[in-house]
């Protein structure tokens, strides 16, 4: 198991157990006085879920919110806001909602630094403002708790324990969200030590104009002294090497540039393996691909590579259930997500990963004809 999984599984049992106290004695105790006054047990279970679903949505829109303040403080343009999903994206000069991935616990705000400032963007507030407003939002709760509470006819009790309640939730997102380790996603905290110095708040506002197709000049980040997003900038760069369909040293890069990085995220090394393992397919016989496969691709990777609903993960699955595992419905099963995953490709790389799907597919289709599987193969939008 790998050393952020292991972390991510502790930080989890430390929120469930602090979930588990405030429950055995803040909420028991609500339980006893709402039983006073003849709440039935199914009212005050909705009482207790309506807080919580509160709390959650509340506190992910207040997150995001102060990470839409933090980057404009710090010289960024919004691209998008995501809460649980549901996306405001900037689209041609206007704002419209979808639903899409996103890489965080409750929501996640896309930025692009601006052009033509003296300085370099710095991405601190845009971390940092998040949990700022969370403590504030804890303080506040505790006060406003301890204050209804004191009332002798004890009539703004619910609200009360509702707000606290709320509160409470906010501060299991901002236990997980400060926690200065890579998790299962990607948190502030981990980002803000990522980010400390000049060199590295360069390199990741590099990595954040590649990923929206913006210009960034030769060699950026690739002196000695690598920065923690040199894994993430190498992992864009590869793309050069998959447009010219240079298979051979597009493995290079992949396996000597990103997957020793000591400092790669989790998030980065799964769509390094899924690029890994589309190239040694595309590029080797079959039975040279099986044996990679079986020595190089342990069982973990897989489940994660299936789950994923990216275009990099999709294009491996698609080849893995097709031509090794010899999986029709699994091989389906990942063409479900085709265009969901092909939408949050950036525009800029649209046509090379159309391409590099319809290369993978149609070893698949060659290889089981009889597959149907000729309709999932991309067009390009140009054409009539």
């Amino acid at each position: 198991m790998k050393k952020e999984n292991v972390t991510g599984i502790i930080v989890y049992v430390i929120i469930l157990v602090l979930a588990v106290v405030f429950g055995i004695t803040v909420l028991r105790e609500y339980f006893e006085f709402a039983g006073n006054k003849a709440m039935e047990s199914w009212q005050f279970v909705l009482f207790i879920v309506g807080a919580v679903l509160s709390g959650a949505v509340g506190n992910a829109i207040l997150f995001e919110l102060a990470h839409v303040i933090g980057a404009k403080a710090g010289g960024y343009k919004i691209l998008s806001v995501s809460v649980f999903g549901l996306t405001l994206v900037k689209v041609e000069e206007k704002w419209k909602l979808k639903f899409s991935n996103y890489d965080g616990l409750t929501g996640e705000t896309k930025i692009l630094p601006k052009d033509g400032r003296k300085k370099e963007p710095n991405p601190t507030l845009y971390l940092l403002l998040g949990t700022l407003f969370f403590a504030i939002e804890i303080i506040a709760a505790v006060f406003v708790f301890a204050y209804m509470s004191s009332n002798e006819d004890k009539s703004d009790l619910h609200w009360a324990y509702f707000i606290l309640t709320a509160a409470v939730v906010g501060a299991m997102i901002l236990i997980y969200n400060i926690i200065p380790l890579h998790l299962d996603s990607m948190t502030d905290g981990y980002r803000l030590r990522q980010v400390a110095g000049a060199k590295n708040r360069k390199a990741f506002n590099d990595l954040l104009r590649m990923e929206a197709g913006v210009a960034v000049a030769e060699g950026a980040d690739q002196g000695e002294a690598a920065t923690s997003f040199s894994a993430d900038i190498k992992l864009n760069t590869l793309y050069e090497y998959l447009n010219k369909r240079d298979y051979a040293n597009a493995l290079t890069v992949i396996k000597e540039d990103i997957l020793t990085n000591p400092k790669i995220s989790k998030s980065v090394y799964l769509r390094a393996k899924a690029q890994e393992i589309y190239v040694n397919i595309m590029m080797k016989s079959l039975p040279e691909a099986l044996e990679y496969y079986d020595a190089e691709v342990p069982l973990d990777v897989r489940r994660h590579i299936s789950n994923d609903v990216s275009m990099d993960c999709i294009r491996a699955y698609v080849l893995m259930s097709g031509l090794l595992d010899k999986s029709r419905s699994e091989c389906n099963l990942a063409l479900k997500n085709l265009l969901r995953a092909y939408r949050d490709v950036p525009k800029n790389r649209k046509d090379l990963e159309r391409q590099l799907f319809n290369d993978g597919l149609q070893k698949v289709i060659e290889a089981h004809p009889t597959w149907e599987l000729e309709k999932f193969l991309m067009k390009d939008p140009e054409e009539k």
